[in-house]
């Protein structure tokens, strides 16, 4: 229960997103393009369509997970469900700070480490992100 409460809470918000990128995608001109080659309909989504729809997509999900984190804390309360939500309230409840300090540097870390995994398959998606990074960088050293 508590799981789906918490996948459910997020999901739905996805599932919008998604299905709007996809019909402004399906409605652009390079789409219309395809149509008239001559590309069947799967094809046309998986390669153009959901490829433009996905880097998007993953950065909104990995800067999501903070909300994540906060809302399991929430309903791991909620249902007495022992938890890091749980071990964080008593933690701070019992004064032990060190734990504490230990709980918020690894759920800053996932958050990170989840930014970084974002990143990496969002470049491996669309190459010209990685050019993009590259171009930027090298503006700012010579700027």
């Amino acid at each position: 229960m508590p799981l789906t409460i918490v996948v459910m809470e997020h999901l739905w918000y996805y599932a919008y997103m998604i299905r709007n990128k996809i019909l402004e995608e399906v409605r652009a001109d390079y789409v219309l393009l395809a149509k008239a080659k001559g590309l069947n309909k799967k094809k046309l989504m998986f390669r153009h369509c959901v490829r433009n729809v996905m880097p998007a997509y993953l950065s909104i999900m990995a800067i999501a997970v903070p909300h994540v984190l906060g809302g399991t804390y929430v309903v791991e309360s909620v249902f007495s469900y022992p938890g890091i939500g749980a071990l964080s309230y008593e933690s701070a409840r019992y004064h032990d700070y060190n734990l504490l300090m230990l709980l918020c540097m690894m759920s800053g870390i996932l958050v990170i480490f989840c930014n970084i995994v974002s990143q990496t398959i969002n470049e491996q998606i669309d190459p010209r992100m990685k050019d993009e990074v590259i171009t930027e960088k090298s503006e700012v050293v010579e700027g």
